[in-house]
């Protein structure tokens, strides 16, 4: 879920070093300070961040959901399959007494997906919430170690009303903890994804793309450079004008994958065209030598779409052009504007809707809605989510749509005015 922020308390953010428990020059041992990255909570501050915690379990509980409550120690593996290297440096791991590898758990959601496969996966659709505190190593010691998080996990439910309630819902809550004017900052993995279908890009090359947006969008780097990173890399040629070697699927392939998505209703790129003109589509862009000028071009395109964020008409419009003069069908955008408009029949204001065309993070990870949480013209992250319908897989499930959301709980107290 969202990273934590720093909440206003009396956190040790000091660098990690041993303590020397040697006697001071009368003999008393020096007292043992708190370790870095984690806080403690005064009288008053405990019972704002009591009191926020409990409103937000209980919020989440009037709205139908059902509380869970997993084990703060897991098996590290279960972590390791869900969030990859991203996560795996964030761990609190060790070996136990008996020689298992555990870890603290960073957030929940993992833990509740292993629930529900466990317990047999009945009953869909689940609504489920939880609470309590994650644990999170942060090398730079800016940010908190432990931290409580309170959220949803909907398993086995499908649809953009789905979504779009989930968001409604988690703005809502908000409301009730006493954050005024939040605010969903939305973005599409699909849609995202869409674009770049424009490209004629390998597998590397569009992971090399998706796994730089953030460092675009942060303003770390920018289009040029990526592309001598690129050639460096050996993703295209040195001098650009050696195509990569097709490594594409066959025909047989390509007419499984049709078959798919035919036969479960995705969308995907596909958009509107007839199943003729998809696999013709795919049987050229698996045999056709890739230019190596398009990495170049798709990192243009991607250093100008992630800047676009605002209101949703005004950014979807911008968003529009950018990806039609990119080679992209006119109906690129569609699962997004499809939630912005499923989010106004919720009942979400455009005051209160931040479409953020630079939210493409955990793009391995998510499939659909993504989105961060703020109060009003702020960026400090309250907290967030999204769609993964692939996580129940990936963890030893059977397929299984899956979306939820999680609340940074010191960040929102903090917001809220409660500490």
């Amino acid at each position: 879920m969202a990273p934590p922020r720093t909440p206003a308390r009396t956190m040790n953010t000091k660098t990690d070093r041993s303590t020397e428990l040697n006697p001071d020059s009368t003999g008393a041992l020096r007292a043992v300070p708190m370790l870095p990255g984690m806080q403690d909570f005064l009288p008053e501050a405990s019972e704002g961040a009591r009191a926020v915690y409990e409103a937000a379990i209980s919020f989440l509980a009037e709205s139908g959901f059902q509380r869970v409550d997993t084990p703060v120690l897991e098996d590290s593996e279960l972590f390791v399959r869900k969030g990859g290297g991203e996560l795996t440096g964030l761990l609190y791991t060790f070996n136990d007494p008996g020689g298992n590898r555990v870890s603290l758990r960073p957030e929940f959601t993992s833990s509740v997906i292993r629930l529900f496969i466990e317990s047999g996966g009945n009953g869909l659709p689940l609504r489920w919430c939880y609470g309590g505190p994650v644990f999170r190593y942060d090398r730079h010691g800016g940010q908190c170690r432990q931290f409580t998080q309170v959220g949803a996990e909907i398993i086995g439910a499908e649809g953009v009303g789905v979504d779009a309630d989930l968001i409604a819902k988690a703005l809502l809550g908000l409301g009730r903890m006493g954050v005024n004017r939040a605010v969903a900052r939305i973005g599409h993995i699909q849609a995202f994804s869409r674009i770049f279908m424009a490209f004629e890009l390998s597998d590397s090359s569009r992971r090399f793309v998706a796994g730089n947006l953030g460092r675009l969008k942060r303003g770390q780097t920018d289009a040029e450079q990526l592309s001598a990173r690129a050639s460096e890399a050996g993703l295209v040629g040195a001098n650009g004008d050696q195509p990569e070697p097709h490594t594409g699927p066959g025909p047989q392939d390509l007419l499984a994958e049709l078959e798919r998505m035919l036969s479960t209703g995705a969308q995907g790129p596909v958009g509107r065209r007839t199943p003729g003109e998809i696999l013709a589509r795919l049987q050229q862009k698996s045999t056709q030598p890739r230019d190596p000028g398009e990495l170049a071009r798709a990192l243009d395109v991607a250093s100008k779409l992630v800047r676009l964020e605002g209101s949703p008409d005004e950014t979807v419009k911008a968003a529009r052009a950018l990806a039609i003069e990119a080679g992209a069908s006119s109906d690129v955008l569609a699962p997004l504007e499809e939630l912005i408009q499923a989010l106004r029949e919720s009942g979400v204001s455009n005051g209160e809707l931040v479409v953020d065309m630079g939210l493409a993070r955990g793009m391995a990870y998510y499939t659909g809605p993504i989105f961060d949480l703020s109060a009003s013209q702020t960026h400090s992250t309250l907290g967030g989510g999204g769609r993964y319908d692939g996580l129940v897989q990936t963890l030893g499930g059977p397929d299984t749509a899956t979306l939820g959301f999680a609340y940074d709980m010191e960040s929102v107290a903090s917001a809220a005015g409660l500490n």
